[in-house]
């Protein structure tokens, strides 16, 4: 009898100690990167939902093209403290395709943007790649801090896509 509760209590044990973090199923590896993907039905045509995205000041330097929208973005700080490289501000690449009432909007190269060290008057800028920062072997880290990380990433990027645009009622 108390070897049969012994091996339950360390198969539920190992249970919670190796239990996978949920991961966003908008996220996908591809070339050993992090992107984050998803599909947007949009009751606008495609230049009032750019128009919208432009009003945002997140997406302020995207660009149109003939059947996509794609640029830089500006940086976003996600005031997190742990872990150390999500810490700073990140940019990423924005990629927007349309197709009828639809748009797939791709995020890639998140990169947070890390401090400046210098050493001996040689100074070297330092940035941390969120694909670097997260991967391990191909799969992302399975890790609190990472996801962590990766769930305000994703809610940041579904909130700043939807075509809602948010008015500040103040003065």
């Amino acid at each position: 009898m108390r070897e049969t509760i012994l091996i339950l209590f360390l198969v539920l044990n190992l249970n919670l100690i190796y239990s996978q973090i949920e991961i966003s199923p908008n996220y996908k590896i591809e070339n050993n990167e992090i992107l984050w993907q998803k599909v947007i039905d949009i009751k606008e045509g495609k230049k009032e939902y750019f128009s919208k995205l432009k009003l945002k000041e997140y997406f302020n330097k995207l660009e149109w093209h003939e059947t996509s929208i794609a640029g830089k973005t500006n940086k976003k700080d996600l005031k997190i403290k742990s872990p150390y490289w999500a810490s700073f501000p990140f940019e990423s690449f924005v990629k927007i395709e349309f197709k009828e009432n639809r748009c797939r909007v791709t995020f890639s190269n998140i990169t947070f943007d890390g401090p400046e060290i210098q050493v001996s008057s040689v100074k070297h800028k330092y940035d941390y790649k969120l694909s670097k920062e997260s991967l391990k072997k191909g799969k992302i880290k399975n890790s609190k801090k990472t996801g962590k990380v990766l769930k305000m990433l994703n809610n940041f990027f579904e909130k700043i896509t939807t075509d809602k645009v948010e008015k500040n009622s103040d003065w």
